[in-house]
């Protein structure tokens, strides 16, 4: 089988998202890590969580692509951010993602918090693993941190809503994060 092009992969990949598909698929590198957070940004409707180290990274939290479609998410006025760091940064305003949240209005109404997990990390089969959801419906789990390796699911529901009880449960444990 031929391998994707990044155009044709995009193109699947928003498919899933609009049709609210439940179907498992795999995403690997920041190419199709951005692509799939695009989309979870364009088609979620009330709130998104991410759990993460510390979205310090320039090849994806840090994109102007990835920053377009997370403004134009929290530019509707019912929508919601969480976001759980292992290691928040000790210094956010020197990145490009922590300036752009806190100069939007979402922040100022009190729609975006950022919480600190003080170097806690969430593991699935021993390893640390980070995710995003969004409207207890749609996942991307990172299992492999390192290459960037995720399963994603756009219609999941079983999966996404355990995925936000486990967040709930750390996000309230955590400290929050000030710039």
């Amino acid at each position: 089988m031929a391998e994707l092009t990044t155009q044709a992969y995009e193109q699947i990949v928003e498919s899933y998202a609009k049709e609210k598909t439940n179907f498992l698929f795999h995403n690997q590198g920041n190419v199709h890590a951005l692509i799939v957070f695009k989309s979870i940004f364009r088609n979620a409707v009330s709130k998104v969580r991410i759990a993460a180290e510390s979205l310090t990274n320039s090849e994806v939290a840090n994109n102007d692509e990835y920053l377009k479609a997370l403004k134009s998410f929290l530019d509707r006025p019912e929508t919601h951010l969480q976001i759980l760091l292992s290691n928040a940064p000790e210094n956010p305003r020197e990145y490009v993602l922590f300036n752009t949240l806190k100069s939007h209005e979402a922040y100022r109404a009190g729609r975006i918090e950022v919480r600190d997990g003080k170097g806690r990390n969430f593991r699935r089969n021993g390893l640390v693993c980070h995710f995003c959801t969004a409207d207890s419906r749609m996942y991307r789990i990172e299992t492999d941190v390192t290459n960037r390796k995720a399963e994603c699911n756009f219609g999941d529901k079983s999966t996404t809503e355990f995925l936000e009880k486990i967040f709930d449960e750390a996000f309230g444990q955590g400290t929050k994060v000030e710039w």
